[in-house]
């Protein structure tokens, strides 16, 4: 008599690419990787330490974190990290990296890009999620 094989059921101890990019991204308009949102809340709160190393990209979070944590939905209208911060989900530590590096790389193409154009140069700025209180340098004496 043949055996029978034992399938396993589907874990969410270890993740698969397409949940990985599912849990970073939002599902897909093909439908999830998950069998459930049961699934991919279990998976999310299993996994959201790897997720949420914000050392390569300060001022933004995974869908996962947005769906699961945050204390309101995201406002697609408003950049994340604009967001964040009017929320308080934006620690010091990840602000002062923000302003060390993106931010003063965007204000420092936002001077270029405006040409003395004060529309262009917010626009800029804003596209960039660098928030208003962060200092126009073009006013900035050295």
């Amino acid at each position: 008599m043949p055996r029978r094989r034992r399938v396993e059921k589907r874990r969410t101890s270890e993740l698969d690419d397409q949940q990985v990019f599912e849990l970073i991204l939002g599902p897909p308009a093909h439908g999830s990787a998950f069998a459930s949102d049961d699934e991919r809340r279990i998976a999310w709160e299993l996994h959201r330490a790897r997720f949420l190393d914000r050392t390569d990209n300060p001022g933004r979070r995974p869908w996962g974190w947005w769906q699961y944590e945050s204390p309101e939905p995201r406002d697609h209208g408003e950049h994340p990290t604009l967001q964040l911060m009017r929320m308080g989900c934006l620690p010091r530590e990840e602000r002062a990296a923000l302003e060390a590096g993106e931010w003063r790389l965007y204000e420092a193409q936002a001077q270029s890009v405006g040409g003395g154009d004060d529309a262009r140069y917010w626009r800029h700025r804003d596209h960039h999620g660098i928030p208003k209180a962060y200092p126009d340098r073009r006013t900035v004496k050295a």
